[in-house]
């Protein structure tokens, strides 16, 4: 009876481990094939750790686009939580002064609200400002942050679109299902084919903004839209006359592409 009351002890340990750990996202929203997750007030290197675990890094801004998505999605949910600051992955630990972002991008975008950085050598992570001084703009913040500065980390994560078919070699005359899953919900996505190979980056989409690996593509179907688990799903039927031919697929959303994926005709 002594084991199985350690056993059951172990088991209630790791489940409210497990509901601790998810209960540290509070939101989580979608933009430009990312995916974004606000986390629960902690300090700036506990948020970061936590955003590795997720998969990810504290946030990236990267334009005026996003930085307004950041603020109009997670803003409000902060405010009402009283929060003073959303953590952003941008800080000067290295070098003071020489401001990077953790998650290795380079910095082409900033946005301080005046007087901001300040001169303290002391304050080397950045935050927005929620609901004070210039709501939307960046500060510098000790870490942790002073008693009354409450700060919220968002999590930024690629969204990795992945296409896959069956059959796999596709059956002339029989219809072939393609599955592209790991996408942001309720999102329009195209599939493109090619019978002429890839390369890298090859074919610019104008109206997506992206860059397809295949040569020549052209469309697949009709636009398709995720669903609520970001999965979309085409179903192509296969010319009776295509035999032994070698096909190259690939999906994409705007913004982001998924694998290109190379098929074959029996």
């Amino acid at each position: 009876m002594r084991f199985v009351r350690i056993i059951m002890i172990i088991i209630t340990t790791f489940l409210t481990t497990v509901e601790i750990a998810q209960s540290t996202v509070i939101q989580t929203a979608y933009y430009n094939g990312h995916t974004y997750h606000l986390l629960d007030i902690d300090d700036w290197h506990n948020s970061e750790a936590e955003a590795v675990s997720l998969g990810g890094h504290l946030v990236t801004i990267n334009d005026a686009l996003e930085d307004n998505f950041i603020f109009n999605t997670f803003g409000p949910t902060v405010s009402s939580l009283s929060g003073n600051s959303i953590w952003l992955g941008l800080n000067d630990m290295e070098e003071e002064g020489n401001w990077e972002w953790v998650s290795g991008e380079l910095v082409q975008y900033l946005n301080w609200a005046p007087g901001q950085p300040s001169s303290n050598p002391t304050e080397d992570m950045a935050g927005m400002f929620i609901g004070w001084s210039t709501p939307g703009q960046w500060h510098d913040i000790l870490d942790p942050a002073a008693s009354w500065d409450f700060c919220y980390g968002v999590v930024e994560l690629t969204t990795s679109l992945f296409l896959s078919v069956t059959p796999d070699p596709l059956v002339p005359g029989e219809t072939a299902t393609f599955t592209l899953t790991f996408s942001s919900p309720n999102t329009k996505s195209y599939l493109a084919y090619s019978l002429n190979g890839t390369s890298p980056g090859s074919f610019y989409v104008p109206q997506l903004d992206v860059f397809l690996d295949l040569i020549q593509p052209l469309q697949a179907g009709n636009a398709k839209v995720t669903n609520s688990s970001g999965v979309a799903e085409w179903w192509i039927p296969i010319p009776s006359y295509a035999v032994g031919w070698p096909v190259w697929f690939q999906a994409a959303q705007y913004g982001v592409t998924s694998n290109s994926l190379l098929t074959t005709t029996k």
